[in-house]
């Protein structure tokens, strides 16, 4: 099946000959970021995507490994992860980050998307600089 209709943003391919294509739809606003998993026939298996109303949105890869991608999009300094597995699995209640949805939702899944451990770390660095204390934030009223 071939994938019309939006810009695509980002394509990996695995060893196992399947494809993972990332393609947004180029709005300024209201922008959707949709997520395909093809098997190696070309057969969507799985799809995801990610919107908020009035959200700006860019995809940005910050880390990749085997099976996850870390990426951001909305414009909220959180990293998300995208986890591909080999094997899908059934989710009766899909819990993913606020503005991402399964496209079929009673399917069995091989993304899943979560927070990034990097995102953790970010916060965590960012306590450090702006107190010298890790895990605390100090807030200033002008």
């Amino acid at each position: 099946m071939q994938l019309a209709g939006e810009g695509e943003v980002y394509r990996r391919v695995f060893d196992d000959g399947r494809v993972l294509i990332c393609r947004d739809e180029g709005a300024p606003y209201d922008n959707l970021l949709h997520v395909y998993l093809q098997d190696r026939d070309g057969e969507i298996v799985d799809a995801l995507e990610a919107g908020a109303l009035m959200a700006d949105g860019i995809f940005r890869v910050v880390g990749e490994d085997c099976h996850t991608i870390d990426f951001t999009y909305f414009l909220n300094h959180e990293t998300y992860r995208l986890e591909i597995r080999k094997t899908g699995r059934p989710v009766a209640l899909p819990f993913l980050p606020f503005g991402f949805r399964y496209k079929r939702r009673f399917a069995r899944h091989f993304l899943t998307v979560k927070i990034s451990p990097v995102t953790a770390k970010k916060k965590n660095e960012y306590d450090k600089r702006s107190t010298g204390v890790a895990g605390t934030c100090s807030t200033h009223t002008i």
